[in-house]
């Protein structure tokens, strides 16, 4: 009868652990998984980030250029045209 009654301690116990520790593998393996979902967006949002305001500075470059050279060609100083485009004179003179 004591012997019967250990092993069946014994047994559920066994059947605990091994439940706890399923448990334990299952969170560690959700976790990693939400975390690199987690990553990959965080990842993607801050490229297209990126993306957009290296997009919308070189349009601004790029108009900044377009204002230089009318600037030039109607005979304005580099630095009158430095001033208002925000470029710098060697940018200008290279117009």
């Amino acid at each position: 009868m004591y012997d019967s009654s250990m092993k069946y301690k014994w047994d559920n116990q066994n059947v605990l652990d091994y439940a706890r520790q399923e448990a334990k593998q299952e969170g560690r393996l959700e976790g990693k998984l939400e975390g690199k979902l987690e990553g990959k967006l965080e990842g993607k949002l801050e490229g297209k980030l990126e993306g957009k305001l290296e997009g919308k500075l070189e349009g601004e470059y790029q108009k900044a250029i377009e204002i230089a050279l009318e600037m030039k060609r109607d005979g304005i100083p580099a630095a009158q045209i430095s001033k208002f485009t925000k470029l710098t004179i060697e940018e200008i003179e290279k117009l």
